[in-house]
């Protein structure tokens, strides 16, 4: 097949030859050089013509007959100036296959003798090529060649295993298959000519995702709504599922794989007070209908000390039903409320009618920093299952006091990157989660974990309280992550040992956004919920 020159390659040859450089390019690299019969080229050179520009370029010509169109050097006009056009007696199959090509006795040329009806020319990988009678099976051909069915030829077999394995190319626009005939890597489907993506996972073609709607198709999958791509969510529905040390926390028909704890659970060392575990194994009261609404406010504080701080006044806080921001939608909030210096100075938030009895997410949304005026910045941060229990909304006039955290950027930062790697994914997020028993003390030995996929899994340190990937269980701060999480919808779960057993504080479900931190707090459960 005769190669094209590329636009470039042209561009750049025209260039020089209207630039006038043939005296340079006689003392340096003649190629691109005018040239013609009475200029011609030096030795190692050629005069050709490409695209009716004329110069100098490395290699063989043709004889200069230009019999086949273009003085490309490949000798297909039978004269090449480099020597003889071929080796005499040397045999060929013709490009379509459907003649023998032999060179002649002076290696001038090659004489051609059209194969038969029925019969087709075979070059194999041993012996010389021949006119043969099309095949029908593979064992009509020789070693290292299959019968293709499409023109009854025999054609080199590939080297793909294992043989029947569909999989995407490395591209995830096609959905290949290893070809069992042929051994080749052959197109099973395009999946982006469908408009959709090879998904490597579950090595198929999808359409490209909005919503977790879109993935209803394929249990157990939510929508990377940056990629538009259905993912895992890491679901485990048996110990089988999971690798290994790990068993499936189970609660109805979703799970999430995770160590056994093994330290009594406590509420701190010296000395030794056991955590209060009993309201996570009791079904917790049904609340009443009324009052139906909640008016709640309180502090935005920072993130992990929990204390009020005046940098957070001027923050947007949000507040939206769970599950809206679990399918992945942040538009449209119930209230929003920008935060106010209270009456100590320090960022304070209200909402009023809030419904009871529904599970809630309330967002602080991120806010760049400043050097003047001294403003310092903070990453969204949501918080993930607050249920506004009817019967603990206050007074019958219905007020609740809930402080809402904020995180720094930087503390973000330290969080999505702790092991000081620096390869924080900006398309990714943050999960935080801290472990409470009834009486709202910190659980210290408790072990956590959650489905979705992520690169780092942490616990905090006691202290400094900086995230470490080495530690099995938390600390007494009851705090552990992960970093760089997919920013799906997924489970979080955390249990501890009270007693000698295992208690699940409840799988909570939760939801990453890029650049986000993704906040699960394992207190008492308000919601009555079956487990």
């Amino acid at each position: 097949m005769r190669a094209t020159p590329s636009p470039r390659w042209i561009l750049a040859w025209a260039g020089l030859l209207l630039a006038g450089l043939g005296c340079v390019l006689d003392e340096m690299d003649p190629t691109g050089k005018a040239c013609d019969e009475t200029h011609p080229c030096p030795a190692g050179y050629n005069c050709r013509t490409v695209s009716g520009i004329q110069g100098c370029a490395p290699g063989l010509a043709d004889g200069g007959d230009g019999s086949d169109g273009e003085d490309d050097g490949d000798g297909a006009d039978g004269a090449d100036d480099g020597g003889p056009a071929c080796s005499p007696d040397e045999a060929r199959c013709r490009a379509d296959g459907l003649a023998l090509e032999r060179c002649d006795a002076e290696g001038s040329g090659w004489n051609e003798v059209v194969c038969g009806a029925g019969s087709y020319c075979l070059a194999p990988p041993a012996g010389a090529p021949a006119c043969v009678a099309q095949c029908d099976e593979p064992a009509d051909c020789p070693t290292g060649m299959y019968c293709d069915p499409a023109d009854s030829r025999c054609e080199l077999l590939g080297d793909c295993t294992p043989l029947g394995e569909v999989r995407c190319n490395n591209t995830f626009t096609r959905l290949m298959i290893c070809d069992p005939l042929s051994h080749l890597e052959l197109v099973q489907e395009d999946c982006a000519g469908d408009g959709g993506y090879c998904d490597p996972w579950d090595v198929s073609c999808k359409p490209y995702c909005d919503h977790d709607a879109d993935c209803a198709a394929w249990t157990g999958e939510s929508c990377d709504q940056g990629e538009r791509k259905c993912v895992s969510m890491g679901l485990c529905t048996s110990d089988s599922d999971c690798a290994g040390s790990t068993g499936c926390h189970l609660e109805g028909t979703d799970g999430v794989c995770l160590e056994q704890p093994t330290v009594e659970a406590t509420t701190s060392s010296d000395p030794v007070e056991p955590s209060a575990m009993g309201c996570y194994v009791s079904e917790p009261v049904q609340p009443s209908a009324t009052p139906a609404t909640c008016n709640v406010e309180g502090l935005v504080t920072e993130f992990f000390s929990r204390a009020g701080t005046p940098d957070t006044v001027g923050l947007t806080v949000r507040v939206h039903r769970q599950e809206a921001v679990l399918d992945g939608e942040l538009g449209q909030s119930l209230q929003a409320f920008q935060a106010d210096a209270g009456a100590n100075g320090y960022g304070h938030y209200r909402f009023v009618d809030l419904p009871t009895n529904t599970e809630l997410v309330f967002e602080v949304l991120a806010r760049p920093g400043t050097v003047v005026p001294l403003v310092y910045g903070f990453a969204r941060l949501l918080t993930f299952g607050v249920y506004l229990n009817a019967d603990e909304c206050g007074d019958a006039s219905g007020e609740l006091s809930l402080s809402l955290p904020a995180i720094y950027q930087d503390s973000y930062d330290g969080y999505a990157d702790p092991a000081g790697l620096a390869d924080t994914d900006p398309a990714k997020g943050v999960v935080l989660a801290q472990a409470k028993d009834c009486d709202g003390a910190r659980i210290w030995h408790a072990v956590g974990g959650l489905s979705l996929p992520h690169e780092h899994f942490f616990y905090l340190d006691p202290q400094p309280a900086v995230p470490n990937v080495d530690l099995t269980e938390t600390s007494q701060n009851g705090w552990f992550g992960a970093a760089n999480a997919t920013p799906i919808r997924g489970l979080v779960a955390a249990w501890a040992l009270s007693a000698g057993l295992p208690v699940s504080l409840w799988l909570r479900p939760v939801r990453v956004f890029p650049g986000s931190a993704s906040l699960v707090l394992f207190e008492k459960p308000n919601h009555p919920r079956a487990k």
